[in-house]
């Protein structure tokens, strides 16, 4: 039987990082449970799609560039779509459809805000990261190349609005292993997450 994870966190605790390195260490699938809420910010902010249409008919056939749903403005705008309930029942639909698809092939790692409080509940084993907020904006801001100083008041008005949200807000799932990461490396928390998996 296929296992899956979710690692869920505030923004820059490392869910990507661990999310895509323990999918491969496991030999399954990395899903990003977000993704689809920064290609809507995405197409939101450069072609003034209306996210009130369908999300399905609004994602069809489009390609971004991965840098791009990583910058900090896509970031925000997705968050602030995140928050509008008829987004997130369509898109909860597709996320759990794709999961379903990927986990009878594989096992499955997923990260986000809300993939084991709300998206895949039912997970057979959940995390949820933790870090100093200081140390957080430090490393997103090393990826994208920006100031700290930017990135750090863009990175708590977005954990603020996440947390605070009506719908799926940012919570410790029920079950969930809390790992704090700001003094560990990204192979120390690998390792350890992959020893709460595996071992007994």
């Amino acid at each position: 039987m296929n296992v899956s994870v979710t690692i869920d966190g505030a923004s820059g605790t490392g869910k990507s990082v661990l999310g895509v390195a323990l999918a491969e260490k496991m030999q399954g699938t990395f899903y990003s449970t977000g993704a689809i809420y920064r290609r809507l910010a995405l197409l939101a902010l450069e072609r003034g799609c209306d996210v009130a249409d369908s999300v399905s008919q609004v994602l069809m056939n489009n390609e971004e560039d991965a840098l791009l749903l990583k910058e900090e403005r896509v970031g925000h705008k997705a968050s602030e779509l995140a928050a509008i309930a008829e987004v997130r029942e369509q898109a909860l639909m597709i996320q759990r459809k794709e999961i379903t698809h990927f986990l009878e092939r594989s096992h499955v790692v997923m990260d986000g805000r809300d993939a084991g409080s709300v998206i895949w509940p039912q997970a057979t084993h959940k995390f949820f990261l933790t870090a100093d907020v200081l140390v957080c904006a430090q490393r997103r801001a090393e990826e994208l190349g920006l100031r700290v100083e930017d990135v750090l008041a863009k990175m708590k008005l977005r954990d603020k609005r996440d947390r605070e949200r009506e719908v799926a807000p940012l919570v410790v799932p029920d079950g969930a292993i809390v790992l704090d990461t700001t003094l560990h490396s990204k192979n120390e928390v690998l390792d350890q997450v992959y020893s709460f998996i595996y071992l007994p």
